[in-house]
């Protein structure tokens, strides 16, 4: 005990110096192991904010001369939403206005101690870049410039794009237009112009002023052919399996006729493509080449069609392909209500592709993709249009494969 009372009243400091070093440096323990952990929960906010503020921002790429203000405003204005309160907290974003977004966050902090050890643990710093990888699944293209309704639904019409885009290039304000109780819906739905129609009918609602999509077909050669294999060419009854070649004056299946297309590429020269009453069509690896004076497809409403593409040649992947050198004057129809397999791609660039059927249209398709230059659905069809690339080894066009928007690693 008498120890202990001198202990407590020494007053030459040799015991109370070193207990008080000995308590500021566990203050200063504690304080830095506090400041870590913050440091640490601040790097993780400002990393999640960086990431997604440059995922955000990077989809502004898909609108038509966006500038680099208007990139970097949707990303700060995203970490500004989503920082809470935090004062100190700076936003640098740069871009190639191509496909490319680079987001910095910065956020300076008054740490209790850690900065006596480290000054370079204030500010922290998060970086994120996003990349735009190409254009995303596409499977309706419109490839009219200027006129209006390059896209139009009315009546009880229905597009229902699964997993993929529609995107119509015209700059008119009613590019796309839906109508009465139709209704259009995609992954994503962009226009070059603008759009008309209840928003509700749209799901979601169109992405306007967006880019040109480049036709992704644009130079895929035509197949090559010489003289004509049939003149006028009909089948009204019976079952006929027919051969691949040049039909000039069109080929008409009609009555009860059913006809069977071995694999291969028919040359659809100054006539129709037409399957009108009760007749049936079937054809796997066919490709159908549109050419010449009113070579237009028309399948009428009570006709049955049951097509694939080809896998392999001169029209892989199109079941059918209009002659760029047409008038852009024809109109193509799908009326059938008993059109559900259309595998492949649909090649209109001069034409309009009417689909006025009351039942759905191409849904048993593992994909479908129509690049035309004017889609109109009409009366009650659900066009119905998949982008399961993988479930076939039918070939999709160049262009029209899966995009994203990602964060470079």
């Amino acid at each position: 005990m008498n120890l202990l009372n001198k202990f407590w009243s020494d007053k030459r400091g040799g015991i109370a110096v070193p207990l008080a070093i000995g308590a500021t440096a566990l203050m200063m323990v504690a304080g830095g192991t506090i400041d870590v952990g913050m440091m640490v929960k601040k790097q993780s906010t400002l990393q999640g904010l960086a990431d997604s503020a440059a995922l955000a921002s990077a989809k502004q790429l898909a609108i038509s001369n966006v500038t680099q203000s208007q990139v970097a405003s949707v990303a700060t204005a995203f970490v500004r939403q989503n920082a809470g309160t935090a004062e100190g907290v700076q936003v640098k974003v740069e871009t190639d206005l191509k496909s490319k977004v680079a987001v910095q966050v910065t956020e300076v902090w008054q740490p209790i101690f850690a900065h006596l050890f480290n000054d370079q643990v204030t500010p922290i710093v998060a970086d994120a870049t996003a990349r735009v990888y190409g254009t995303g699944s596409v499977c309706v293209l419109g490839l009219d410039e200027t006129s209006g309704q390059t896209i139009r639904l009315n009546q009880s019409a229905k597009l229902t794009a699964n997993s993929c885009n529609v995107v119509s290039n015209s700059e008119h304000s009613e590019s796309l237009v839906v109508g009465g109780n139709a209704t259009m819906s995609a992954t994503n739905i962009y226009t070059a112009g603008g759009y008309a129609g209840a928003t509700s009918a749209f799901s979601p609602t169109p992405v306007e002023d967006a880019r040109k999509m480049d036709d992704p077909l644009a130079d895929r050669p035509a197949p090559s052919f010489a003289g004509c294999d049939h003149v006028d060419y009909a089948v009204s009854a019976g079952m006929t399996t027919l051969s691949p070649g040049v039909y000039c004056g069109g080929l008409t299946v009609s009555g009860n006729a059913e006809v069977t297309f071995d694999s291969g590429i028919y040359i659809v020269k100054d006539g129709p493509l037409a399957v009108v009453g009760g007749a049936k069509i079937f054809g796997k690896n066919v490709g159908f080449y549109l050419t010449g004076t009113d070579a237009a497809i028309q399948f009428a409403v009570k006709s049955s069609i049951s097509l694939t593409a080809p896998d392999d040649g001169a029209l892989a992947g199109l079941l059918f392909y209009e002659d760029r050198s047409v008038p852009m004057s024809l109109t193509h129809r799908i009326g059938s209500d008993d059109a559900r397999l259309l595998l492949g791609t649909v090649y209109l660039p001069r034409g309009t592709l009417l689909v006025d059927a009351n039942k759905p249209v191409a849904d048993q398709s593992a994909y479908t993709a129509i690049v035309v230059r004017k889609l109109n659905l009409m009366a009650g069809p659900n066009l119905v249009l998949n982008s399961n690339y993988a479930a076939t080894d039918i070939p999709a066009p160049a262009g029209l494969s899966e995009g994203r928007v990602s964060l470079v690693k």
